[in-house]
């Protein structure tokens, strides 16, 4: 069986979620004896070689030619979000994070006190404009998706994530039996969308839920990441098939060994959502938990989550 997999995300990576999930897929599918053709909507670097070489031996990645007037390859690699600093806040019991590039914990001592730039209570950051799904609409991918599915004639395509539907559009008259088709929607878009800007924080699409339905209503079978957003899915798209794949980085379990300090772990990637719920862990909860154990409470904190703050 013949599979091609749409994306603009450099999955090799593997660094957060997103990236590990598609990485895990295509891994299944050619595990499953499928033969799967990635369509990669960016240029590849010769790091971007070099990994896939590694970690994907024999693989098949498309690319398209580059937009004329284009510059380098676009990063999908989260940012730090810039805000104008203020006075310096203490925050107490606070442990220090490390470089994630050191990809090691940070285990310092409880009674360590970090100092950190605060934002002024004047400054109301402006959010951008974020992208609407017309904005991800590429005429140049349009045409080469199509020509590739002629080329390859699959019997099923994969679009990683929402903003790919518009390759559906590269379909219409070809010659070619309609393949099956599948997009991984990894959440519920339109309701996260609404999250962030409730925290007036930029988000990568501003959708909303009626434009969510008609892009889900486009595709053969719809993919949730879990369970209360397949029953969303369900509702939203009344009769039609929604698949249930959970997050796919295996769960290993650990002996549980007697130690004298209560340790807490927070694992992230540098993503504003992540960073948002450690600093309210920080300043809300972390205090409670020294005060009740100053001797024994450590935070480990590890991951590129420890690029962003602080």
């Amino acid at each position: 069986m013949n599979l091609i997999l749409a994306t603009d995300t450099n999955f090799w990576y593997e660094d957060h979620g997103s990236r590990a999930r598609i990485a895990t897929l295509y891994r299944h599918l050619n595990a499953a004896g499928r033969r799967v053709t990635v369509y990669y909507l960016r240029s590849l670097t010769p790091e971007d070689r070099k990994l896939l070489d590694g970690q994907f031996p024999g693989h098949c990645v498309i690319t398209a030619p580059p937009e004329p007037g284009s510059s380098a390859p676009v990063t999908t690699r989260a940012a730090p979000t810039m805000q104008t600093p203020g006075p310096l806040k203490r925050l107490p019991g606070r442990s220090r994070a490390v470089s994630a590039n050191s990809r090691n914990l940070a285990a310092t001592g409880s009674d360590e006190i970090e100092y950190r730039r605060a934002p002024t209570a004047s400054y109301i950051p402006v959010r951008p404009r974020d992208k609407r799904l017309e904005d991800f609409v590429s005429q140049r991918h349009i045409e080469r998706f199509a020509e590739l599915c002629a080329e390859e004639r699959p019997q099923a395509l994969f679009f990683e994530f929402i903003r790919l539907t518009y390759l559906l559009d590269a379909l219409d008259g070809l010659s070619i039996p309609r393949p099956k088709t599948f997009i991984d929607t990894i959440d519920f878009m339109s309701l996260r969308t609404q999250r962030f800007h409730q925290q007036n924080q930029p988000h990568w699409i501003d959708i909303s839920e009626n434009e969510e339905r008609r892009a889900l209503d486009r595709v053969d079978y719809v993919i949730a990441i879990q369970s209360r957003d397949a029953e969303v899915f369900r509702q939203m798209r009344p009769g039609k098939p929604v698949l249930t794949v959970g997050h796919p980085i295996p769960i290993q379990q650990h002996t549980k060994r007697e130690h004298r300090h209560v340790n807490v772990a927070y694992l992230a990637s540098g993503g504003i959502p992540n960073r948002n719920a450690i600093e309210a862990f920080l300043d809300r909860m972390w205090p409670t938990v020294h005060r009740q154990s100053p001797e024994r409470a450590r935070l480990l904190i590890a991951g590129a989550i420890c690029d962003v703050i602080g």
